[in-house]
């Protein structure tokens, strides 16, 4: 079968974006999908989630967690079932509102996660209650009281590059600033074999990300240069994973 084109980003309508992912979908074409998280965001959960956003359980009366183009959803099911034993485990509340949210505009990425994936990898019925998968456009997109992680590993080089401010202001819009909210991106591809100026994916940098976050507000607060990580095998040294926050008034 024929690869489906991406639209030209002058004249496509969110209708056709989502007909180009919904074809890659339904044909199986999808080689960004390596059946379980990046390695770099579960050692993330597993080291370094805790110190972050645990530091004073008392505080929280609700967690919630977001991953826009979700896609088979295991970012999301990772995140229900490290902070559901976290907060469960650690917090004196007796009740924690907490919602883990997986965006796509694919139906049938969708679907595939509802019926198919989300028993098998979230075994434990409390947490398979924490996860939720929307049909949503990203850009459109309205959440309140706002998120306390959102995770971005494959979206932001899916986008065309005239789309990325527009992702930023998203993020600003989504993310907590009350809260301290974290946006933990994989800066994903850094380099390709072929045409730079094509995709998806199109190739990124960490300038990229800063030349779109800084102006809103955005401040870098760690970040992993690709010898500092362990990927998965075919993107070993060619990703880097940054944490970034608003800043407070």
């Amino acid at each position: 079968m024929q690869q489906p084109t991406l639209p030209n980003i002058e004249s496509a309508s969110t209708e056709l974006y989502s007909s180009f992912w919904e074809q890659r979908w339904q044909a199986q074409q999808t080689p960004w999908d390596a059946s379980n998280s990046s390695p770099i965001f579960l050692q993330f959960l597993q080291h370094e989630a805790k110190q972050l956003f645990v530091k004073n359980t008392s505080q929280y009366k609700q967690f919630y967690g977001l991953v826009p183009g979700c896609g088979s959803g295991w970012d999301v099911f990772n995140m229900a079932n490290y902070f559901g034993a976290l907060l469960r485990e650690t917090s004196s509340q007796q009740s924690i509102k907490t919602k883990f949210v997986g965006l796509d505009i694919s139906e049938t990425a969708l679907l595939h996660v509802r019926q198919d994936l989300l028993p098998q990898r979230v075994p434990e019925k409390e947490f398979q209650q924490l996860c939720h998968f929307e049909g949503a456009d990203f850009f459109q997109y309205e959440f309140e009281p706002k998120y306390d992680l959102i995770f971005d590993y494959t979206f932001f080089c899916a986008l065309h590059p005239e789309l990325r401010a527009k992702w930023a202001q998203t993020m600003s819009q989504l993310l907590s600033k009350e809260r301290e909210g974290i946006l933990a991106t994989i800066i994903y591809p850094l380099k390709k074999q072929q045409d730079a100026h094509t995709g998806p994916p199109f190739i990124v940098s960490l300038a990229e990300y800063q030349k779109v976050l800084l102006p809103l507000g955005f401040e870098l607060i760690s970040v992993k240069d690709t010898h500092e990580l362990t990927s998965h095998p075919a993107r070993q040294g060619n990703e880097m994973f940054a944490l970034w926050k608003l800043k407070k008034n």
